[in-house]
């Protein structure tokens, strides 16, 4: 797996990114020059940075320090000089947005609202507003292009109304697949290649990021909040959309329906207490990885592994899993 040394990214970087887009550009070959940027900190990120829980904020706005973030990235935003600007529809992500790209520095470029670059739902922050809440928050951005429930649901109902999604939640705690997420990232890289524009900045989140740096890219990477990190999107490297049979009715709108005859027996209780880790439990993880891995999923199925580790939230099981991933105790992709 490629490591990167440092993923701090600065004007020097940005401005060397820029020409070497310049010099590929004039070479024949269409490039895309992908500027992403992670959201500031938000009030989800605030508490669980002290407690290790989900702090229960649905759509999670910044914090004064992730306000702050935002702003300091605006000079190095500034130079990038992008055609358009694109945002997922999480508060946290609007506001980094017109935090560090204010419109009226950037009056070419288009600025647009798409619902795929919305954070993997692990979290009750991952659960958005609905676009008439949106709109009326954000006045100035046109939130047409999204369905009124654009984050990942469980069950019709769910699909249809924000306040129903957010009661499911509440009472299972569901968690958003991994196959699902990673069709997400594809229809997005797929909608961005069909773009003219060749100068493009994303912002959005850490697990979307680190999906599409990984899959597109060889890259491990986890931005920080406020960081920013170039890529280049050839018109050569086409995803593949061979989507699920599930999902094939489904792209029209980002829920999906996995609810069966009878309700599914909650999972653990998103209010629980911190778990501790330890030598035991890191066994019962790993173990439960290989047992999905051995089924035939190239990701593990996180209610299953969550169900092996008693008392763990499923979120925990996810970032668990995944720092034992980068401590190379497990060498299957994840």
């Amino acid at each position: 797996m490629h490591r990167v040394l440092s993923h701090r990214v600065g004007l020097t970087t940005c401005l060397v990114a820029g020409v070497l887009w310049c010099l590929r550009q004039s070479s024949g070959r269409r490039t895309q020059q992908l500027w992403l940027l992670r959201h500031g900190e938000s009030e989800a990120n605030r508490v669980y940075r002290h407690s290790q829980t989900d702090a229960m904020i649905f759509d999670a706005p910044l914090t004064e320090k992730g306000r702050q973030q935002a702003a300091a990235c605006m000079p190095a935003c500034r130079m990038l000089r992008p055609e358009l600007v694109i945002m997922s529809p999480l508060t946290r992500a609007i506001e980094t947005c017109l935090g560090a790209y204010p419109r009226q520095h950037h009056p070419d470029a288009t600025y647009e609202v798409w619902w795929e670059p919305t954070e993997q739902l692990l979290a009750a922050s991952d659960i958005g507003s609905s676009k008439q809440t949106l709109q009326a928050r954000f006045p100035d951005l046109d939130f047409s292009g999204i369905p009124d429930v654009w984050w990942y649901t469980r069950g019709e109902e769910a699909a249809g109304d924000p306040e129903i999604s957010r009661s499911h939640f509440r009472e299972f705690g569901y968690l958003e697949t991994e196959r699902y997420a990673d069709w997400r990232v594809d229809l997005l890289v797929a909608r961005l290649q069909a773009r003219p524009e060749t100068r493009i900045v994303l912002v959005g989140h850490a697990d979307l990021f680190n999906r599409l740096l990984e899959r597109y890219f060889g890259l491990d990477i986890w931005l920080n909040n406020c960081q920013l990190y170039p890529v280049e999107l050839a018109d050569d490297g086409v995803p593949n959309l061979n989507l699920p049979p599930e999902f094939e009715t489904k792209i029209e709108h980002p829920s999906v329906s996995e609810a069966a005859a009878t309700p599914e027996a909650p999972v653990a209780n998103t209010t629980q207490r911190r778990m501790v880790w330890g030598e035991t439990e890191d066994r019962m993880l790993l173990a439960a990885i290989e047992l999905c891995v051995e089924g035939g999923e190239a990701r593990p199925k996180w209610k299953l592994v969550a169900e092996q580790v008693p008392g763990a939230l499923p979120t925990e099981c996810v970032r668990r899993a995944r720092q034992l991933r980068h401590q190379a105790a497990v060498t299957t992709r994840l």
